[in-house]
């Protein structure tokens, strides 16, 4: 079993839609029931972790038609201890997108905002700051509903970050949506899959009219700087440029790419479990004798910053 950890509006439904494209896997998009209440009760303590696994147990089988179950589904992200205790084992994806097109998707359909999806059970049921201890309440009714979308960007990405940084390295895979990595993704799942590129469906209908991030003002800029600047740090260093100034993804320097492209190759592996590390350590120890281990360690160091480990 597999299932996919996202933010929304970052490609899940893609993923689902190319992953069940194979012959040994079947990837659901939000299957019923979609867990749009029980998910946030269960972020806010109020449904208990016997009753998410008892409900998971009850709605998600382990293979449909003699293939292995996968599921994409935002509303997982909150839930991540229940799917690792009602399906030890199973693998995670945790799929990602650059939080300003993230940010620009959701806050144009209307979210956090009362005026849109009025009457809406997700809008009732949207995680708030409040709800997992990160700010009052005064402080969350008083902010914008775009500053609103943007902690949700954060919180969803450091959330998952938090619970995989407790599993083995081999249990999970981070996978970009701007570049998916299909090879490595299809591996991690020992699976196959004739098409080589990832379609994209699933556009909704905007509530606003924002065209992208380009068109933000300088205000909604420092907004989404500030709360949300540490995790694309991590997630899509060079988004800035020297000077400040944001940089599109598909305009990142070559320097940039080529950390994104060791990210993307290397997210199997980890530090001194790596087959560079295997690979150079031998000659190394060979050449450098009484040095050689802080030599590797050293190497050690810099493979971690480009595989995005550290």
């Amino acid at each position: 079993m597999f299932f996919i950890l996202t933010t929304g509006r970052s490609g899940s439904a893609s993923i689902a839609k190319y992953l069940s494209r194979s012959n040994e896997l079947v990837c659901l998009h939000e299957p019923e029931p979609v867990l749009i209440k029980e998910a946030t009760l269960y972020a806010r303590g109020e449904f208990s972790q016997a009753q998410m696994v008892e409900l998971l147990h009850r709605t998600r089988p382990k293979s449909i038609g003699g293939r292995s179950y996968g599921e994409s589904n935002q509303k997982l992200a909150f839930i991540i201890p229940a799917l690792l205790e009602a399906f030890p084992g199973c693998k995670l994806i945790w799929l990602v997108r650059d939080g300003r097109s993230v940010v620009n998707s959701i806050y144009s359909l209307g979210w956090y905002d009362l005026n849109f999806l009025q009457d809406s059970l997700w809008q009732k049921y949207l995680v708030t700051a409040p709800d997992v201890g990160e700010m009052v309440n005064d402080v969350w009714r008083d902010m914008s509903s775009f500053s609103k979308c943007c902690w949700y960007w954060s919180f969803v990405n450091r959330c998952i970050k938090k619970e995989l940084d407790l599993l083995p390295r081999n249990q999970w895979q981070l996978q970009k949506i701007e570049n998916v990595n299909c090879k490595s993704l299809l591996k991690f799942l020992h699976s196959t899959v004739r098409a080589k590129d990832v379609p994209w469906v699933n556009k909704k209908k905007k509530s606003r009219s924002v065209q992208d991030w380009h068109g933000w003002s300088e205000e909604m800029k420092q907004e989404f700087q500030l709360i949300c600047g540490n995790v694309m740090h991590e997630l899509y260093p060079g988004w800035r440029d020297g000077d400040g100034n944001w940089v599109d993804f598909h305009e990142i320097s070559p320097l940039t790419k080529a950390k994104h492209y060791f990210q993307d190759k290397l997210v199997d592996v980890q530090g001194k479990q790596s087959w560079i590390y295997k690979f150079v350590s031998w000659p190394t120890r060979l050449l450098f004798r009484s040095r050689s281990e802080a030599i590797l360690e050293k190497f050690a160091l810099v493979y971690r910053w480009f595989s995005g480990e550290s």
